[in-house]
């Protein structure tokens, strides 16, 4: 797997992007404890988009499937909303975390991963290479055995070497 075009421009680490903290239903959660887990899905979405509205459940139950006996994925909610009242609202409805509604780092994440529409479902490893950029279509199509197919794929990618080139 080679290096990805996002935004313009040759990313390889999505980990710049992120915010040092974000909400969730229990307070804030670190960016570190956030890099803890294996595999991390950004979710891009907005509670105005009929589309989001439709994916978001069937996320939210395969996010609380796959993370019953132990913690496999963390997905993060960037939102698209407009207003705090929209985002606070929709947000409630997700079992995952959030970059801050007011943080720049939800625009960079945005541009970073050059997001036009929504839903998307990005998939990084914690070192923040990407494992899957339609992490919803793998979802639609795999169930709860999308998570089968990200843990297969990032068996195969290895540890990335930021020193070597990557193959286009």
């Amino acid at each position: 797997m080679g290096s990805y075009l996002w935004g313009g421009s040759e990313i390889k680490d999505i980990t710049p992007f992120l915010p040092d903290e974000f909400e969730s239903s229990n307070g804030k959660v670190k960016k570190a404890d956030l890099l803890s887990n294996e595999i991390i899905g950004v979710y891009f979405s907005a509670h105005w988009c009929g589309p989001c509205r439709a994916f978001t459940p069937r996320l939210a139950q395969f996010y609380k499937n796959v993370n019953k006996e132990k913690k496999q994925i963390e997905i993060i909610f960037n939102s698209a909303d407009q207003d705090l009242k929209g985002f606070n609202e929709y947000f409630a409805t997700m079992p995952w975390i959030a970059t801050p509604f007011d943080s720049d780092a939800k625009n960079q994440i945005d541009e970073a991963c050059g997001i036009n529409s929504i839903p998307q479902l990005i998939i990084f490893d914690n070192k923040g290479n990407i494992i899957d950029d339609n992490g919803r279509g793998t979802v639609d199509s795999h169930g709860d055995n999308a998570i089968k197919v990200w843990k297969d794929k990032l068996a195969k990618i290895g540890p990335k070497d930021p020193t070597k080139p990557t193959d286009a």
